[in-house]
C-alpha cells in the first residue's frame, strides 16, 4: 500500500520543536547515536507520536515495546497504542525499503514489500529509488521502481526536462521510451521537439497523442525534413501518416541524400513518394549529374549504369573521367565497362593502362586496343616467332614490331612447308633493303 504521508502520524513543525526542547522522553536526548561515540542531529523522520501525543525517538520506543511485548503502552501515560506500534512495524519496514532505494535495489524493494502487503509504503522512499535508477540509466530498474509504485509523473517530469535542457540525449531518451503519460503540455511539446529532431516518428506518434492536434505541425515538419537528411524513405511515411505535409524541398533534400550515400533504390523510392503525394515539380538533372560525375570520379561504373537508368544525363567528359579513373588504378575491368557505355577509346590512355600494368594482366588491357612500346612489341615478336606462333606474329607486325632479319629468315626456314609463313615473311621483308 502506498502513502504519500506514511509512515509517521504527521510530525509537524511545533511537534520537531517540542521534542528539541524537552528530548526524547526515553533516553532524555535529542541526538541520534549511530554508535557509542558517532551522533548525528535528529530530523523529523527518527521522531514518533503517539496517540496520547507524546514524543520519542523511534528507536527508543520500538526498544521500549520489544522489551515489554505484552503491555503495549505509552512509556509516560501508561495508555494503549496500538496504533503507534502498528506504524513503527511500518516504519522499520519503510527504513529497509529506503536501504533498497539508496542502492539502486528495486528486487530487494519488492521483495520486503511483498512480505508485508498491508504496510504504508512511503511513495518519497520509491521516488528515492527512480531517482538513482535514472542516474545509473538502467532502464530495468527504473520500469521496475514504477512497477512498485514510484510516482513517474513527479520523477521522470523533473529529469527529463533537465535532461532535455541539458543536451543529455540518452537519459532523456531512456526516460522517454519508457511511455510514461505526462501531464504538462509544456514537457510534452519538448519531448516531440527532441523525437522530431531524433527522427522517431513512432514514439511521436505515442505522446502526441496527450497534446491538442494541431498544435505541433511545425514540429512535425522537422520530424519529415530530419528523415529526408537521414535519407529515411520509411520514416518520411511514418512522419506523412503523423500529419506531416510533403514539400518539393523535402523530397529534393531526400534525393541528395540518396546521390550522397550512392543510394539508387532510396532515390526510386524518394521519385515514387513524390508521385504518390502529386508532388511533380523535382528537377532531377541536377541532382543525378552529381552522382553520376561523383561514381566516374570514384570509378564505380556500375553505379553510373544505375544513375544513367534513372535518367542521368550520358555526358562523355564525364565518361572519359571515369576511364581515366580506371587507368590510374589500373582496373582493366572497369576500363572495359566504362567503355561499353560510351567511353572514348583513348588509345593513348590504355596504353599508359598497359605500362602500368603487371605481366598477367597486360594482355587484357592489349585487348582493349592498348600498344604496348615499341621496344615490348619487339621482344614480343621475337619470342612469338621462336614459338612459331602465327597469329601473334601476324597481328604484332601489324602493331608495328620489328624483327631482325636474322630471326625472320629463321622462321622462314622453319616453316618452309606453310604458304602463309612464307607469304606473310616476305611481305615483311620487302620493305627492307635484306631479301632472304
Amino acid at each position: 500500500m502506498i502513502n504519500s504521508n506514511a509512515p509517521c502520524f504527521s510530525i509537524t513543525e511545533s511537534d520537531f520543536e517540542k521534542f528539541c526542547a524537552d528530548n526524547c522522553l526515553i533516553c532524555h536526548d535529542t541526538k541520534i547515536y549511530e554508535t557509542t561515540d558517532n551522533s548525528r542531529t535528529v530530523t523529523k523522520a527518527d521522531i514518533v507520536k503517539t496517540e496520547c501525543q507524546h514524543l520519542y525517538h523511534v528507536e527508543c520506543l520500538i526498544q521500549y515495546i520489544n522489551l515489554n511485548k505484552y503491555e503495549k503502552t505509552c512509556p509516560l501515560c501508561r495508555r494503549k497504542i496500538v496504533k503507534t506500534i502498528s506504524n513503527l512495524r511500518s516504519i522499520t519496514i519503510n527504513r529497509s525499503i529506503n536501504e533498497m532505494a539508496v542502492s539502486n535495489n528495486p528486487k530487494g524493494a519488492q521483495d520486503i514489500i511483498s512480505k508485508n502487503p498491508e504496510t504504508n509504503i512511503d511513495i518519497k522512499i520509491l521516488n528515492l529509488g527512480l531517482t538513482n535508477a535514472l542516474k545509473e540509466e538502467n532502464t530495468e530498474k527504473i520500469k521496475l521502481w514504477i512497477k512498485l509504485g514510484a510516482d513517474s509523473s513527479i520523477v521522470l517530469h523533473k529529469n527529463l526536462k533537465d535532461s532535455l535542457e541539458n543536451n543529455e540525449e540518452e537519459t532523456a531518451f531512456d526516460i522517454i521510451n519508457l511511455k510514461i503519460k505526462f501531464d504538462d503540455p509544456s514537457i510534452i511539446k519538448l519531448i516531440l521537439q527532441f523525437l522530431a529532431k531524433k527522427n522517431k516518428p513512432a514514439l511521436f506518434n505515442f505522446y502526441s497523442g496527450y497534446i491538442t492536434p494541431g498544435s505541433y505541425q511545425n514540429v512535425l515538419q522537422q520530424g519529415i525534413n530530419t528523415a529526408a537528411n537521414q535519407n529515411s524513405f520509411a520514416d518520411a511515411e511514418k512522419w506523412i501518416t503523423n500529419g506531416a505535409i510533403l514539400t518539393t524541398e523535402t523530397i529534393i533534400e531526400g534525393l541528395k541524400q540518396a546521390v550522397a550515400r550512392e543510394d539508387t533504390l532510396s532515390f526510386e523510392q524518394w521519385l515514387y513518394l513524390a508521385n504518390l503525394n502529386k508532388i511533380k515539380k523535382v528537377n532531377t538533372a541536377e541532382i543525378l549529374k552529381i552522382g553520376f560525375q561523383q561514381a566516374a570520379n570514384d570509378n564505380k561504373p556500375y553505379l553510373a549504369k544505375k544513375w544513367i537508368a534513372l535518367g542521368a544525363n550520358k555526358d562523355i567528359d564525364t565518361l572519359n573521367k571515369g576511364l581515366e579513373a580506371a587507368v590510374k588504378t589500373g582496373d582493366y575491368q572497369s576500363a572495359e565497362i566504362w567503355l561499353d557505355i560510351g567511353a572514348t577509346r583513348n588509345i593513348a590512355l590504355l596504353s599508359q593502362g598497359y605500362i602500368n600494368a603487371d605481366s598477367e594482366h597486360k594482355s587484357s588491357w592489349q585487348n582493349l586496343g592498348a600498344i604496348p612500346p615499341v621496344n615490348e612489341l619487339n621482344l614480343e615478336l621475337k619470342t612469338a616467332l621462336a614459338n612459331n606462333d602465327f597469329l601473334k606474329t601476324m597481328l604484332l607486325l601489324k602493331r608495328g614490331a620489328v624483327a631482325s632479319v636474322d630471326d625472320m629468315k629463321a622462321a622462314k626456314e622453319r616453316m618452309s612447308n606453310k604458304p602463309s609463313w612464307q607469304k606473310l615473311i616476305d611481305k615483311y621483308c620487302a620493305k627492307f633493303e635484306d631479301t632472304i
